[in-house]
């Protein structure tokens, strides 16, 4: 009887025992599933899968109706062509260079004249001859070509006319010019006549009256000449208005076409943004798969139906054949509980006849306790890795009949804290003895 005693005490003192932590779990998928939305929204045209189907990368799952996107696209296209086009017009009508147009070449007024008009407007190209000076293909001409020529024709016009009576003008000054150069003369011949005419009457030989008469003659040929002279200045001065308003003509219409080329400019991009976002919206009209997997949720699965921007559409869930563990620790068993412990799982749902040994080791644990809604602990989460030798072990064993989904409920029991019998039996009573000789 001693001996069995004292062997136990041996075997109590050596022998090791250790707790078990029991948690309840689920199995999860360690690729996230894949929320599906639409970028822009939109009717929906046709859904082409059902929820649970399984589908293959790039797969259609559903398409959008773009139709109104397609048309509006057509209609910017054109648009933006026609501001191309005039576009290429208004650069072809401001980059043609021409030999600037002088008032003396085309007007044939005085040379001081024309550095009047053109010294009040320094750097004015001539528009109005670009439409002789460069022609292109009339075939090739685009409307909004046609529409600038034609406003550069009316100008060219308007400058033809006016240059018609600058030179009227010129041809009248002229004259009146030769007309003041014959009358200078006849003044003249007037004057040696009177001189010759006031001897005489000084001497006796002429009658004062007669020399009165000729000086009467000779006071109206310098009104005359007076007003022949005012009339060519005038008419320098309407020669040199003429040439100016040309200029004003021409500078005013190519500052037309400089604010029609700066509007062009600034409605291009604008336009070109636009088509953008509806090429866009066109090229994301079909809805595809990312990736193999199962539809879990279709939360729009009605053709017509409308689908707001960025929402939900559908989840996919794509298949896997590892498994990870989510499972909740007991709140009384935390403080045994560590990242990297090891453990056992079984699937609850399985035959446990032939359920062979799975490990487990915690990955993961969550610091803070999840609580329910009046406040109480409901446990810690945690996530756990299988072993993958096991897992094929598993699946071996259970054959063609074993299907493992995810939220599949398991449990696991994992080593608690080591200790030995005799904390529990012998430890106690030299507590007791100890304290006993104390007293």
């Amino acid at each position: 009887m001693q001996l069995f005693v004292l062997i136990f005490a041996c075997w109590a003192t050596l022998a090791k025992l250790a707790t078990s932590i029991h948690a309840t779990g689920h199995l999860n998928g360690p690729q996230p599933n894949f929320d599906i939305q639409h970028p822009f929204g939109g009717d929906i045209k046709a859904v082409l899968v059902k929820e649970h189907q399984s589908v293959n990368a790039g797969q259609i799952l559903i398409r959008m109706d773009v139709s109104n996107e397609i048309a509006q696209q057509v209609q910017l296209q054109n648009s933006l062509q026609l501001l191309l086009d005039q576009q290429n017009a208004l650069a072809w009508a401001l980059n043609t260079q021409t030999d600037d147009l002088t008032t003396a070449t085309h007007l044939g007024v005085t040379k001081h004249a024309t550095n009047q008009a053109t010294d009040s407007m320094p750097g004015a190209g001539s528009i109005s001859a670009r439409v002789h000076t460069t022609e292109r293909n009339p075939q090739a001409a685009t409307q909004s070509e046609m529409r600038i020529r034609n406003m550069v024709e009316v100008l060219h016009v308007r400058r033809d006319a006016t240059t018609q009576s600058a030179e009227a003008m010129r041809n009248r000054a002229a004259g009146l010019e030769n007309s003041l150069l014959a009358r200078t003369q006849q003044r003249a011949s007037m004057q040696a006549r009177f001189d010759r005419y006031s001897k005489l009457v000084q001497t006796g030989a002429l009658r004062a009256s007669d020399n009165d008469t000729l000086l009467e003659a000779m006071l109206d040929l310098d009104a005359s000449m007076r007003a022949e002279r005012a009339e060519v200045n005038a008419l320098h001065v309407q020669t040199a208005q003429v040439a100016l308003q040309v200029k004003a003509e021409e500078l005013d219409l190519r500052q037309k076409l400089l604010d029609r080329q700066g509007q062009v400019a600034e409605a291009i991009p604008r336009i070109r943004m636009q088509i953008l976002r509806l090429d866009a919206q066109v090229r994301s009209a079909e809805l595809r798969a990312p990736t193999d997997g199962t539809i879990a949720r279709l939360h729009y699965d009605t053709d017509q139906m409308f689908v707001p921007r960025g929402e939900t559409v559908l989840t996919l869930t794509r298949p896997t054949q590892s498994h990870r563990v989510s499972f909740v620790v007991p709140p009384h068993a935390i403080d045994q509980t560590r990242i990297g412990m090891q453990g056992h799982l079984t699937v609850s749902s399985l035959p446990q006849r032939n359920h062979p040994k799975v490990r487990v080791q915690i990955q993961s644990l969550s610091p803070e306790a999840r609580r329910n809604s009046d406040g109480a602990l409901l446990g810690y989460d945690g996530v756990a890795t299988i072993d993958a030798q096991d897992m094929k072990e598993l699946r071996a064993q259970m054959g063609e009949g074993l299907t493992l989904s995810i939220d599949m409920p398991v449990s696991l029991v994992f080593a608690g804290r080591d200790t030995t019998f005799s904390d529990y039996l012998i430890g106690p009573f030299l507590d007791f003895v100890t304290k006993a000789l104390q007293d």
